[in-house]
């Protein structure tokens, strides 16, 4: 196991979905306590984001411990909804939600109330705990890695995507390509070999990839 301490807001800030940005709606109070969705094939990642929390809890005070639940989502008319699970955490969410710049975003939801699409604070990362954090964040759910080389795959993201490529080169890795699409989703990856630091990082996560990736094919399988 590597030695660095996981920044657990850097790390869910790399974790968490930036498909056209984050979208609050500041009216729905429940709502601003979501940190993500996530599918039941990624039940792990959330036991995962339990862990680290319950180890953030520690040193904190009674009064000041992040709380959290999952709730399975249950929509009417949406057939495949109760696959997945929105994941809680009003302190935790709030400390993500303090990484972005939000802007309405000229659109609302089916209450008719305005959103607002974040876009992340680049300026926030000044360490390399927190790029550690984001980068391991991010391999859960966006990264592969093909014999010595990494790779990151995104989708239609607006500043992750640039933050991944800028922390690849502060921590000294060997990016080997860059590539984006601007179809529809436009699609952006990078390819790299990592520095010995993170490489040390990023192995931690392998098992639960692999977990995770064995569900979703055998979930595939079956809907076939």
């Amino acid at each position: 196991m590597g030695q660095e301490k996981i920044d657990l807001t850097y790390f869910t800030l790399g974790l968490v979905s930036d498909y056209y940005g984050r979208t609050i709606v500041k009216a729905d109070k429940l709502e601003l306590t979501k940190v993500d969705r996530f599918h039941e094939t990624q039940i792990e990642i959330m036991d995962l984001l339990d862990s680290l929390i319950n180890e953030e809890n520690k040193l904190r005070d009674k009064e000041n411990r992040i709380t959290k639940k999952r709730v399975r989502v249950k929509e009417p008319n949406c057939t495949n909804c109760h696959e997945f699970f929105d994941y809680y955490s009003k302190e935790l969410s709030a400390d993500l939600n303090s990484k972005y710049n939000f802007k309405f975003a000229h659109s609302w939801d089916m209450k008719d109330r305005k959103m607002y699409r974040g876009r992340i604070k680049i300026s926030d990362f000044k360490t390399d705990t927190q790029r550690l954090s984001f980068l391991s964040g991010a391999y859960l759910t966006s990264g592969t890695k093909e014999g010595d080389i990494f790779s990151y795959h995104l989708a239609n993201s607006v500043e992750k995507f640039d933050l991944i490529v800028k922390s690849l080169k502060k921590l000294d890795c060997e990016v080997k390509d860059v590539k984006m699409d601007s179809g529809t989703p436009a699609t952006q990856n990078v390819s790299f070999i990592p520095s010995d630091k993170l490489r040390l990082e990023l192995d931690k996560y392998h098992g639960l990839k692999k977990k995770i990736e064995k569900k979703y094919s055998l979930l595939f399988k079956e809907g076939q």
